[in-house]
């Protein structure tokens, strides 16, 4: 990319600094008077180049005014290389052409504001260079932003379509008094990259910027040049602190290792009435806190067509048991009797089966079945136990840490979502057998099994809860029946020396 320069010419304006790209334009419209609010505007956005810190960045502005002010429905902002005679863009495409071609080379060199009404007309349009989205029919206003000493350093490009109306003298004022403002400002900042160029090409140099600072102040007998800053020293002894402590803490400190997995909170004192039949709920006849006796209803599922079958049998059994009253010596209705009774007496059992009864004495703690849902063998109905009773920590750890692990080890317990809400329980049971996911999820229990993801080979650590509440950071929460966390066991610590340094390991022994 061609480097910024200040360009020093003869500017040439038309009337009013404005040409019409004819040789025999009239004058233009005088310029009106800005707005108050229109003034604001164009020192905010020319201000905006003040905080600018390249040139794509100040381009970026241009585009902004050009839009605004010109009210065009496109806007470019042209870069002007003097010293090589080249103008040039800072968007994507990065295009560069002589300052010879183009509307926007006319503008670079005269210096002068420039409103065509149908740029294909102008033998200077140049499509590709001065509009390359425009179809040759556009209307274009080219305004040049010279610095305090009438230098091109830019040419803003607003188009607009041949069907929209020309551009009037309020768009001039404002694009033009945008430029009068931000010229300025971008002579200013050529500058300044001018002078960083410069400071970077001396800093390629072999030589330390202090030696040169030294070596131009004359030459001087005596001692050695020393251009080291005085906290170069302060700085090593630092340095050397912090190896130190470094080292230090390598050789005493140490690591834990943990068996990770899934923790599940169960309660021991519930027990989870699951139905052995499919078919649809009939009725629920018990309800969330309602105490039961071991052996009462709480479910009954749909048995319509069993009850009908029973009522047959029962009819077709008094008209058998009649006959066989009216002629006790026929052996064939005395078999009949016998036949019916037997099929009354299974179908009765059936009937029975579809009651769901408790389990075992309690409170009905949660019910899951409603009246007409569909359930199938296995489906969870409801839950009968004590609210308060003992909490337990069922954990899921790999299979392969099995033999590291014994009671009274501890586990920590995280539940997601609860910062600082951690705790370590003390491990009770340790399962013998390492089992499969779906084994692992039976042992659950029908409640929790489907919800911990399958972990692969695992042992099932049993730990006591001896708190039925956890506490984060502002409160406490209590725990529940079903919830899933992430468990670890702490197996064994190892010295850091050791985990950097693997091959020394046999040094231990």
């Amino acid at each position: 990319m061609a480097s910024w320069h200040l360009w020093r010419l003869a500017v040439i304006r038309s009337p009013a600094g404005v040409s019409t790209g004819s040789m025999t334009a009239p004058a233009p419209e005088p310029e009106p008077e800005l707005l108050p609010r229109e003034h604001q505007r164009v020192l905010w956005l020319a201000g905006r180049l003040a905080t600018a810190e390249t040139l794509e960045q100040a381009c970026r502005v241009g585009v902004d005014a050009v839009r605004e002010f010109g009210e065009a429905e496109r806007g470019y902002c042209v870069l002007v290389d003097a010293a090589h005679d080249l103008v040039w863009s800072e968007s994507g495409d990065e295009r560069e052409w002589s300052a010879e071609r183009g509307l926007i080379g006319a503008v670079a060199r005269t210096g002068g504001t420039l409103v065509v009404e149908h740029a294909g007309d102008d033998p200077r349009f140049v499509p590709s260079l001065d509009d390359p989205e425009g179809d040759g029919r556009q209307r274009l206003m080219l305004v040049p932003l010279c610095g305090d000493d009438g230098v091109v350093h830019a040419v803003l490009v607003a188009a607009r379509s041949a069907a929209t109306p020309a551009f009037g003298p309020r768009s001039r004022a404002r694009l033009g008094e945008f430029a009068r403002r931000a010229g300025p400002m971008l002579e200013h900042l050529s500058a300044v990259l001018d002078v960083e160029d410069a400071l970077e090409q001396e800093n390629d140099s072999p030589f330390r910027a202090e030696a040169l600072d030294e070596h131009r102040q004359g030459p001087r007998h005596g001692d050695v040049v020393r251009v080291t800053p005085g906290w170069i020293g302060r700085t090593f002894w630092v340095i050397a602190a912090a190896f130190v402590a470094g080292v230090l803490f390598i050789g005493f400190a140490s690591l834990d290792r943990y068996s990770s997995g899934v923790g599940v909170v169960r309660a021991r004192d519930r027990v989870a009435v699951v139905t052995p039949h499919a078919g649809t709920v009939d009725a629920l006849v018990v309800s969330v806190g309602q105490r039961v006796a071991a052996g009462d209803v709480l479910v009954r599922l749909d048995a319509a067509m069993l009850r009908d079958e029973l009522r047959r049998l029962d009819a077709e059994h008094e008209v058998r048991l009649r006959n066989r009253m009216l002629d006790p010596r026929d052996e064939a209705a005395a078999q009949a009797v016998m036949s019916l009774a037997s099929r009354r007496e299974a179908v009765a059992d059936q009937l029975r089966e579809r009651e769901i009864r408790a389990p075992r004495g309690g409170r009905v703690i949660d019910v899951r079945a409603q009246p007409g849902h569909a359930v199938a063998p296995g489906d969870v109905l409801l839950t009968v136990g004590e609210p308060e009773g003992e909490l337990q920590l069922w954990a899921l750890l790999p299979g392969d840490d099995r033999p590291q692990m014994a009671p009274g080890m501890h586990v920590r317990f995280q539940i997601p979502g609860y910062r600082h809400g951690h705790q370590w329980f003390p491990v009770v049971a340790v399962d013998d057998a390492v089992v499969g996911p779906q084994q692992a999820a039976r042992m659950l229990g029908p409640q929790v099994g489907d919800s911990v993801p399958p972990i692969g080979a695992s042992v099932l650590v049993r730990a006591t809860i001896p708190r039925s509440t956890f506490s984060t950071d502002l409160h406490d929460y209590r725990y529940h029946d079903g919830m899933v966390g992430m468990a670890e066991v702490r197996l064994e610590r190892e010295p850091l020396f050791f985990v950097l340094f693997p091959f020394l390991e046999p040094l231990r022994r």
